[in-house]
């Protein structure tokens, strides 16, 4: 078996927030879709945390994907100040390989910040023992994730506008006829029946 190792890092989010999509900010959505798609490829699992303008995440997969997969943190240019909580060896994992669980701040995160007098979320006030408590809250809360998390967040396009929106075309609707047109028809066919009937008898 290849060394399984669990990584916890803190960093500080350089973009300005949006209004939450559905429950999740933009920018940490693209993250959160990215995560998930080279996640499955290399076997690494673990938890997405974003509130306040901190994230935490915590890695868990082989030493050296997991390593690789820091390194590629380290340049993505919507963290800061990354900083390694934890690094350690492990015999089993916490969370699903090949999938990032996400969650937000919920009532279990509030309750163990309120228990430990922190006012808001700021991992850079945390101790070792703060960590554990939080890591063991995220292991045990439901996936936040919104089901259509694909669909409401379109890839960046070239132009970097991260806000695009899909067309969706609408059918057109059956051109409506003239009132005044369909009386003179109907009487012209009123017309011609008469003829008919009289042509008979």
């Amino acid at each position: 078996m290849k060394d399984l190792i669990s990584v916890l890092y803190i960093s500080r989010a350089t973009f300005k927030p949006l209004p939450a999509t559905k429950g999740i900010e933009p920018d940490v959505g693209r993250i959160l879709q990215a995560s998930r798609t080279h996640n499955a490829q290399h076997r690494i699992g673990g938890v997405l945390f974003y509130c306040d303008g901190y994230f935490l995440q915590c890695l868990e997969g082989e030493r050296d994907k997991v390593k690789a997969l820091l390194e590629t943190i380290r340049q993505d240019d919507r963290h800061t100040d990354i900083r390694i909580v934890s690094e350690n060896e492990i015999k089993r994992r916490q969370f699903d390989h090949g999938s990032m669980k996400y969650t937000a701040i919920n009532d279990a995160v509030k309750l163990m910040l309120r228990t430990h007098g922190f006012e808001r979320f700021d991992p850079y006030q945390f101790d070792a023992n703060h960590f554990r408590y939080l890591l063991k809250t995220l292991k045990d809360v439901d996936d936040q994730t919104p089901a259509d998390l694909h669909e409401q967040l379109p890839k960046d396009t070239d132009t970097g506008d991260s806000s695009a929106k899909r067309t969706r075309l609408r059918p057109q609707a059956a051109p409506q006829r003239d009132p005044w047109a369909r009386g003179l028809a109907a009487a012209a066919l009123a017309v011609a029946l008469l003829a008919l009937a009289l042509s008979v008898t």
